[in-house]
């Protein structure tokens, strides 16, 4: 059983925030974020401090454990983040250079997001994130949160999608039941998978 992560201060969603850019940092879909790791890290974490501060008011943010060895983040059609909400990541922007900004909109122009293929469904689950520690991989939390999330669209009886920029994270997810709705190749680095259940 996982844990529900709600009622945490400030410090404590940007350590949840810190933890999940870790894990996305060097991902082809992120590269364009930051020169480097580091730099990527730091403004993913701010990404992530925006959109978890949210979720987790939602109660849609939860947790292997009180150590964080697995974090998993969803929502559904109807509990998504809001205008007012995708308001708050325009701070994300000082960011970027103009220059990276306009790449960033030409890499992802054209591209059929996750919910384009649940649109006619009256709800999904998006599965946000999934990221376990490097130190807690292969350790079983993965499939614990993947059985977990499964569990709650099946609860509601809906569908569950996500996207990934990654092949490996793609087989991943197939080998748990997920099965591929498409493949778009955004550029000659990256490739995008939505997978649905």
């Amino acid at each position: 059983m996982l844990i529900q992560i709600h009622g945490l201060t400030e410090e404590e969603i940007y350590k949840l925030a810190e933890i999940s850019a870790e894990g996305f940092k060097d991902n082809p879909g992120f590269l364009l974020w930051g020169d480097d790791s580091n730099s990527r890290k730091y403004v993913l974490t701010q990404f992530f401090n925006i959109v978890l501060e949210t979720l987790a008011a939602n109660k849609m943010v939860y947790a292997t454990s009180e150590n964080y060895e697995g974090i998993c983040a969803f929502w559904t059609k109807k509990t998504r983040l809001n205008l007012k909400q995708k308001f708050k990541m325009l701070k994300l922007i000082k960011y970027f250079s103009i220059r990276r900004l306009a790449k960033l909109s030409k890499q992802f122009s054209g591209m059929k997001r996750a919910e384009h293929f649940v649109k006619e469904d009256d709800d999904y689950l998006f599965i946000f994130m999934v990221v376990v520690q490097e130190q807690y991989r292969h350790q079983g939390y993965m499939r614990k949160m993947m059985e977990f999330l499964f569990g709650e669209a099946e609860k509601r009886n809906i569908p569950c999608i996500l996207e990934t920029d990654s092949k490996r994270n793609a087989e991943i997810y197939s080998y748990y039941g997920m099965k591929t709705e498409s493949v778009q190749q955004l550029s000659s680095e990256l490739t995008y998978y939505i997978l649905k259940r």
